[in-house]
């Protein structure tokens, strides 16, 4: 068997929550590229199915330790 592992935000997948996973939810925000399935899922922190604006902020907020995601 093979078993993916998601962390919420952290869509780069170097297990960090950093500028870097902001840069790839921007891109995704702005149609620049399609994160694939389990990229879209730790992009998706919110779990409203969208990659968006509201995942940036929380993924910004949780990478300066204002909030745990």
């Amino acid at each position: 068997y093979e078993y993916s592992l998601s962390v919420k935000g952290d869509i780069s997948g170097d297990g960090k929550c950093d500028i870097l996973d902001l840069i790839e939810v921007n891109k995704q925000r702005l149609n620049k590229i399609d994160l694939e399935y389990i990229f879209f899922i730790a992009g998706d922190v919110n779990e409203d199915s969208i990659v968006d604006i509201k995942d940036l902020v929380q993924i910004n907020k949780h990478r300066l330790g204002k909030i745990e995601l």
